[in-house]
């Protein structure tokens, strides 16, 4: 049983570990039951016009974090410089093709992180 599930498992790895829905799943349900409806966290959505409000609501959350830190004053840039160094990480987790340049995927992980946390 143990060698069976093993081998099963097997079959769904896969190299990225961020993927969008597959549209086999969408046979029972549509797009929509899988789509944000208020906030956008990662690049995928980012930027969609139905979930523009959230981002002003994520920076609101990010800078209420930044003034609980240790060193606020330094705090986003000291966080932006260390999401920056393992953008390049990040971005292969995705199974998409990251529309955004360097800075702004950065941003757009430093905001999201902030507001989850």
């Amino acid at each position: 049983m143990d060698n069976e599930m093993s081998d099963q498992s097997h079959r769904f790895r896969q190299k990225h570990s961020i993927i969008k829905i597959p549209d086999t799943l969408y046979r029972d349900h549509s797009e929509k039951a899988y789509a944000p409806r208020k906030f956008s966290i990662g690049p995928i959505h980012h930027g969609k016009e139905n979930l523009t409000g959230g981002e002003s609501i994520k920076v609101c959350y990010m800078h209420h974090f930044k003034d609980r830190s240790s060193k606020p004053e330094s705090f986003l840039d000291d966080m932006f410089q260390a999401i920056s160094q393992i953008e390049s990480e990040v971005r292969e987790q995705y199974g998409v093709v990251i529309k955004f340049n360097q800075e702004e995927f950065v941003k757009i992980m430093l905001v999201d992180a902030c507001f989850l946390i």
